[in-house]
């Protein structure tokens, strides 16, 4: 049952928390290279109701630098920047009319949870992405360096390999 979704309606979108801190101050502007940058994505998701759900899309993200000591020619790695996001979607799911008069058998019920966990694990965060690349964006920018623009992200890829993940735990 690869890529089936439920359809849905958002019904608010929003930032839980967001923070930035550059520890070293004006010294990280000042390196000699570009910051290394590590990006990470995590995505989750709750029941609010019967029918609301909410997908909650956060990422960490940071930069190092090597910068000169003063008075020496000798290098050092420094956090240039670090963040984190965390970014909600209230989703309202469209459960069609037959799975919601029926009385679903097991592998019935098992193939109706996958299509809501696909649903809330990468169709929300697809959507929802933007909005969060966006704030990433403008809050290094503000931060005194150059807009973070996170690359686009496959949250497809990233649900089967979850999923693989998990199952080879068990």
């Amino acid at each position: 049952m690869k890529n089936e979704y439920f359809n849905f309606t958002i019904s608010a979108h929003f930032v839980n928390e967001i923070n930035f801190a550059n520890p070293e101050g004006i010294r990280s502007l000042n390196g000699e290279e570009a910051p290394t940058v590590e990006v990470n994505v995590h995505v989750d998701s709750s029941p609010l109701s019967e029918y609301f759900y909410e997908s909650k899309l956060i990422i960490k993200f940071n930069a190092t630098r090597k910068l000169i000591k003063d008075g020496t020619s000798e290098a050092e790695q420094v956090i240039a920047f670090i963040g984190y996001i965390s970014y909600s979607t209230i989703v309202n799911i469209i459960y069609p009319k037959d799975l919601l008069l029926a009385n679903l058998e097991e592998k019935e019920e098992m193939e109706r949870r996958e299509r809501l966990r696909f649903t809330l694990m990468v169709e929300a965060p697809n959507l929802a992405f933007p909005f969060i690349r966006h704030q990433v964006a403008n809050i290094t920018k503000d931060g005194g360096f150059p807009p973070l623009l996170i690359n686009p992200i496959d949250f497809t890829e990233m649900y089967y390999k979850n999923t693989i993940d998990a199952e080879n735990q068990e």
